[in-house]
């Protein structure tokens, strides 16, 4: 039972940190009596910028991941009826949040726990957390787009999602699951093949989005027409999944 307080105590103590009113004293600033009063990432970026806010950002992500983690990692120094480190990260997740939210050094007023919230999430169900941040870029994503994601990003998601699939051995699913992606890469080997060695270009430009884009197709017509072919894809992979691997699990 002492190391089931140990955990609660040092999830909630680790997601007090204040980190976004922490920047704000390096800056030279009180956070709380700036632009929302928010301890949290938003208002840091809002208030300072980019290259304070987005430190701060991975600061908070950090401390609810570290929390369901390190919970997790002693859960088996308990008796067996208590021996779930599931039931610890949940444990650890929800008073991570509740430390950053409520935390005790700044008289139980804090942030949002957005940022520390993911985190926890990531450390319990990372596939749920890729999924759910996946879906959070494209509802702002959504033309005219109010946020980009930029090669960074995009490299993210996608060595995670090769991660996922070398843990699950469906790695040959990627090529109908990440259809698109593919085509594109191949567009521009097939460009540059074409035009070192024949003299000619295939596309009038590469990646072939960019061919579209020449042929005066509207950024609305092509994402739309990708859509469709990503969704027929990742049907067909499904398809195979359940054919060929659901059975042997």
């Amino acid at each position: 039972m002492q190391t089931f307080a140990v955990a609660v105590i040092g999830s909630y103590l680790l997601g007090s940190i204040p980190f976004a009113y922490l920047a704000g004293r390096i800056a030279g600033i009180d956070i709380r009596k700036c632009g929302s009063g928010n301890v949290g990432a938003t208002n840091v970026i809002r208030t300072l910028g980019k290259s304070y806010g987005y430190p701060v950002f991975v600061a908070d992500f950090l401390k609810g991941l570290g929390a369901v983690k390190l919970s997790m990692l002693i859960a088996p120094r308990l008796q067996p009826e208590w021996n779930s480190p599931e039931m610890f990260g949940i444990v650890a997740a929800i008073f991570s949040v509740l430390g950053h939210s409520f935390p005790v050094w700044l008289h139980f007023k804090g942030g949002k726990g957005v940022a520390t919230s993911a985190g926890a999430l990531f450390g319990l169900a990372p596939v749920a957390a890729l999924i759910g941040a996946a879906v959070g870029f494209l509802w702002y994503n959504a033309f005219p787009a109010e946020v980009i994601m930029g090669d960074t990003g995009s490299m993210a998601f996608g060595g995670a999602i090769a991660t996922f699939a070398i843990m699950t051995k469906t790695e040959v699913l990627l090529i109908f699951i990440g259809g698109i992606f593919v085509i594109e890469a191949l567009s521009v080997m097939i460009q540059v093949f074409s035009f070192k060695y024949l003299g000619r270009r295939v596309f009038l430009m590469a990646p072939i989005h960019h061919h579209f884009e020449m042929k005066a197709w509207s950024e609305t017509k092509i994402m739309v027409r990708f859509w469709i072919v990503a969704g027929i894809l990742c049907s067909a992979g499904f398809a195979l999944f359940y054919r060929y691997y659901f059975g042997q699990r």
